[in-house]
C-alpha cells in the first residue's frame, strides 16, 4: 500500500530495473539466435 501511494517511486524503480536488465536480455537473445543459426544483424 505504501509503494502504491507514491507512483513516482514505483515508476523510478521499474525504469531503473529495466535499464539494468535490458543489456543482459539483449546479450542472451543474441547468443540464443547465434546458437540457433538465426541471422544476427
Amino acid at each position: 500500500a505504501e509503494i502504491m501511494a507514491d507512483p513516482g517511486y514505483l515508476h523510478g524503480v521499474l525504469r531503473e530495473s529495466a535499464e539494468r536488465v535490458t543489456p543482459i536480455a539483449d546479450a542472451t537473445v543474441r547468443l540464443v539466435k547465434e546458437r540457433m543459426g538465426i541471422y544476427v544483424g
